[in-house]
């Protein structure tokens, strides 16, 4: 029987190159682990913080509880308690209306 031959497929290849390269690299080249990372990741745009974009203020639809309208725009649960004086964060209502802007900012 002849003997079976095995050419290296461009995979090898390239694996072989690559660490040839890794290697050779000096510490300069060779991307750091945070480069990598965030080459693999796609990028991330966050919501802009700007006043003009977010509402002044919200209208408590039926089931809706101050938790949940605090994580809905990311305000925390005592300043919107305090910004809307309230006592009890249960102690809203539907149709009610809550500031999302601190006291002076708000327009009565």
């Amino acid at each position: 029987e002849p003997p079976v031959v095995v050419s290296p497929t461009p995979d090898t290849e390239q694996v072989e190159s690559a660490e040839a390269a890794a290697k050779t690299a000096t510490p300069e080249t060779q991307p750091t682990q945070t480069q990598a990372a965030a080459s693999e990741q796609p990028e991330i745009s966050l919501p802009a913080t700007d006043s003009a974009q977010q509402p002044r203020f919200h209208v408590v639809k039926a089931q809706e509880n101050l938790y949940r309208i605090s994580l809905k725009y990311n305000i925390k649960l005592s300043t919107l308690q305090n910004w809307n004086n309230l006592e009890d964060s249960g102690a809203i209502f539907a149709g009610m209306k809550l500031w999302l802007v601190p006291p002076e900012k708000q327009e009565k």
